[in-house]
Parts: structure tokens; sequence; C-alpha cells
């Protein structure tokens, strides 16, 4: 069993996974077409490729926010978990990285969109060539995709796999890698006022061959250097409030929401303090303005969404200040395993828009024993939020174990339906044993393999590997 030293609690036992990385299955009849598309397609794993995959372009100063997926398989190619053997694996990883907007609209024989769903065809019948998926008919099986919603491109793309999907009821594939708990936001999540429990509100999901998990965004900086700042030097940042938007991708639910945020500095009683702002600003001051704050608004989207700036904040030691009444409830990461309130500050909406006075009092006057316990857990919980750091293993290894305890690895499929049912009260999943991800970094750290510690000494150098 994983174990830290003496003084730190048992970890859960580890996940060994098995991750396909046959180009045939990978790429199959779509190789080609994505060859001729991708000009800089390299040993034709697109999803490993540093200067296709990258999601920053300096240029823009923008960052692919829905490439989870992408980031994830890079990092568990070198997870210390990784088997070779599939009888030896719990999990198996299908890293398929096809999307129909890769394809030429204007093609119509070889590669047009109409050849996604025979990739996909192909990509099953040659998984389920393979004798140990037969030992759970896929339960174990999790097929990754880097699209935001990828549900929704297999039933407009390959309406005929989205059918098989939904009444083969033997198969069980799941999507990790998608944003949002719920696709589209067609279901909202309503709390119930003072208790746990909250309801789904919404159109009915046509999705039962899916378990769904919601995991972190990608934040918006590559590579970026971590550095865990003593607290007396984290007291001393030159900013207290900070945040950036703009609205243009906004609904006027969020924009009203985010527009509150530019009245912050009328009633701080330090206005020099507070940097808030309503257009887009170069990548570098954005970052300086999270690495300089020492609480970051992370205020809800479009439709009440979940927020990239949450991630971004967590990335640079900056207190997340969330104001979303549907985070905890529908967008909350590995809550299984995470207590987010510990480093977090949750303000209702409505309290948001009517007493900001009062929400920018509060923040003001946070206790220093306060301040110190959550700047503390903020450390302790970046590295299971976090890509592209030395210690983000450890966000692979809490995404297997909320795999392992919500989606039935072990005793058999969970779907989507029977977790989420629609108009029915649900109980908000609690952590019952809290990670630190300090501690499951130093774990993993324990038990190197030579592909680990060439990650752990620099990320980047790793995302041309396959295996």
């Amino acid at each position: 069993m994983l174990s830290a030293s003496n003084q730190t609690p048992t970890l859960p036992l580890p996940v060994p996974f098995f991750l396909y990385n046959d180009v045939t299955i990978l790429h199959g009849l779509m190789g080609h077409c994505l060859k001729r598309k991708k000009r800089r397609l390299e040993k034709r794993s697109r999803w490993t490729t540093a200067a296709v995959d990258l999601r920053y372009d300096a240029s823009l100063g923008a960052v692919h926010e829905f490439a989870a997926a992408k980031y994830f398989a890079r990092m568990m190619m070198t997870h210390p978990w990784r088997t070779f053997e599939p009888a030896e694996a719990e999990v198996f990883i299908i890293p398929i990285d096809v999307d129909p907007s890769d394809l030429d609209e204007d093609d119509s024989q070889m590669c047009g969109p109409q050849m996604y769903e025979q990739h996909l065809f192909e990509t099953m019948r040659l998984v389920f060539q393979q004798s140990h998926i037969r030992k759970k008919s896929g339960a174990d099986h999790f097929w990754m995709m880097s699209a935001s919603y990828p549900e929704r491109l297999i039933e407009k793309f390959a309406p005929t796999m989205a059918e098989a999907l939904r009444t083969a009821a033997h198969l069980h594939f799941m999507t990790v890698g998608v944003m949002e708990l719920f696709p589209g936001r067609s279901l909202k999540a309503t709390p119930l006022e003072g208790s746990d429990l909250y309801t789904l509100k919404g159109d009915l999901r046509k999705r039962p061959w899916r378990c769904s998990l919601p995991v972190p965004f990608v934040q918006s900086f590559p590579f970026s250097k971590h550095e865990a700042e003593p607290f007396e030097a984290w007291t001393k940042r030159r900013y207290m409030f900070y945040h950036q938007f703009s609205g243009f991708y906004q609904d006027e639910y969020s924009r009203s929401l985010r527009a509150q945020a530019l009245k912050v500095p009328s009633v701080a009683r330090r206005p020099a303090r507070v940097w808030v702002g309503d257009k887009f600003v170069p990548s570098s001051e954005l970052q300086r303005g999270f690495q300089s704050s020492r609480f970051c608004f992370a205020i809800a989207g479009r439709n009440g969404g979940p927020t990239r700036k949450f991630y971004d904040a967590v990335l640079h030691n900056c207190i997340p200040v969330v104001v979303s009444d549907q985070w905890l409830y529908a967008f909350a990461p590995f809550a299984g395993h995470i207590r987010h309130e510990a480093y977090a500050v949750f303000i209702p909406e409505e309290q948001w828009m009517r007493n900001l006075t009062g929400v920018v009092r509060r923040l003001e006057a946070m206790p220093r024993r306060e301040l110190a316990a959550r700047y503390q857990a903020l450390l302790e919980v970046a590295p299971l939020l976090s890509y592209d750091r030395p210690d983000s293993h450890a966000l692979g290894s809490v995404l297997l174990w909320e795999l392992r305890q919500q989606c039935g690895t072990q005793q058999g499929p969970v779907r989507d339906e029977k977790l989420y049912p629609v108009d029915v009260p649900l109980r908000r999943l609690r952590p019952t044993s809290p990670l630190n991800g300090l501690q499951v970094a130093e774990e993993l750290f324990r038990h190197p393999t030579q592909l680990s510690w060439k990650w752990h000494h620099d990320p980047a150098t790793t995302s041309d590997f396959m295996g």
C-alpha cells in the first residue's frame, strides 16, 4: 500500500493502467488526413507533439482551455503507475484524438467529416479484438477525447455510433477530459438551501454510455514555473484583489456577475490594492496579476458555467474567490478526494450582487490565522489541479482514484443516468479523507521510473514520448 512517512495518512492503493499507443488505434483511417491537414504532425502522434499540441499561442496570448484530455494523456505517458502489460492493468486509457474540426469540409471522399464515424468504428473494432477487454466488456476502458463536448460530436458526426453506444448495454465507454459535468450545460445544478442536496433541472440526457467526471481546466500558461513563497512573503503581495475579463464570450448572466467586480475599487478600503479590468491584456501582464495578488475572483462563466481563472489562481498561489452557485455541485474536480472549501472562498451569487461591500469587507478582514490555513491548503492542493508541473503526476493519480471510486472500474459499469438522475435530490460528494497533493507527489517520487523521473526533471521534454 502507498504510504508516506509515519506522520502522513495512508494513501489509496495505486491504480495500474494501460495506455494504448498503437498508432492504428490512435489514428487509424484518419492518419493520412491529419498528416495532410497538420504538416507539423510528427510520428503519427499529434496529441504528443509539443509543436502542434501546445495550447499556447504567444502571438495571441491565448490558451486552449478545453485541452485537458491531451495534457492528461501526455502526462500519463511517464506516470510511475503505467504498465505495459494489459493483464496487470485496472484501467485502460484510449487517448484517441480525432476531431471533425481536423477534417476538410470540402473533401467529400477521403478526408471529409463522414470519415469520422468510420474511424471511430474502426477504432472500436480494433479495441474489441483485444482479449483483455472481454474481462469487463469495456467498463474499465476510458476513451479520452480532447474536444469539449465529445458526445455531441459523436451524435452529430457519428449518429450510428451514438445509437450503438446507447443500445449495446455491454459497452461502457467513458469520456474524461470534458470540462463540464453536464454537456452543453443542458442541465443546471440547483442547490437546495441549507443542505448538501441539489437537483438537476433541464433536458434528460441521451448518453447512458458515459460516466462523467469534472476535471481541471488547462491553465493559461504553459510550463509555468511554480514557486511556493513563504507565507510572510505572500502576505506582502502588491494587490489584495485581482480580476480581468472580457464579456465577449459571455452571456448576459455572466456579464452581469463579472461587471460587479469592476465596482470593487469603489468599496475597497485601499483602492490602490485592487486590480480589475474589463478587456483582454497581454499574457505576461495577465500572469503578473495572478502572481502578485492575494485574492483572485473566479466568477461564473457562460450560463453559470466554470471558469479557467480558478485554475490560474491555484497555479499562482492566489486564493480563488468563487462566485458561482453551481461550482461545488457541478464543476468541482475530484470532489471525492479534495475539500475545496479549505483553500477557496465561495460567495453566493445573490450576496455578490446585493452586498458587494460586505463581501469585500469579509475578505479584507480575514484573520491572519485563517489566511495562513487557506494558503497552506492551497499549496497542498495545487499539484492535484495543475498540469505541466514537475509534481503533476499527482493530478493523474487523483483522477485514477476518482475513476475507481465513482465510475465502477472494480465493481462494474456506472452510468450518468444513474449517477445524476434528473429532478431527484442528490447529495453533493464530499471527501472522507482529503488528499494532500504534496504528500501524493512525494510518494510518487519515492517510487520513480526512468520516465517519471524525466518528467519530474522537465515536463516539457517528455511531450513527444510514446513508449
